[in-house]
């Protein structure tokens, strides 16, 4: 069985995506056609968590989700999601898109971590034993 691996950046008040400028990327993947413009990508068509879950079940490799808050947060309460890899930036923005939506809560367990020079830290978490690790 395939596994869906997170990769993210986020500050320390768990922002993901700073507040939004005119000339920022707009969310239009709801917009796209097959194939997408992505190499290796799959184009989600029907409800996210039962898309995920059906190409977990059809590959032994590793699902990543780069970025994506609300692909993250469908798959969440599903327990979809088997490691999250994080890059958490020595920055407090205030506001913005959060990896998390409000009270969500998730059981995880610090797998590995190291600190870079400039102050990130790159932490990987799977879910904590005996839970299905996240849910909102």
């Amino acid at each position: 069985m395939g596994r869906v691996v997170v990769v993210n950046h986020v500050t320390l008040d768990g922002v993901m995506q700073a507040p939004g400028r005119p000339d920022e990327h707009r969310r239009v993947s709801r917009t796209l056609e097959e194939p997408p413009p992505w190499i290796n990508s799959t184009l989600l068509s029907r409800e996210a968590a039962e898309t995920v879950a059906g190409l977990k079940r059809q590959t032994d490799s590793r699902l990543t989700i780069f970025g994506s808050g609300e692909l993250i947060r469908s798959l969440m309460p599903d327990g979809l999601i088997d490691e999250w890899m994080l890059m958490i930036h020595p920055l407090v923005l205030g506001s913005g898109r959060r990896l998390f939506a409000p009270g969500a809560s998730a059981a995880l367990r610090l797998t590995s971590s190291l600190t870079t020079t400039t102050g990130v830290i790159i932490s990987t978490y799977q879910p904590a034993e005996g839970g299905s690790g996240s849910h909102a």
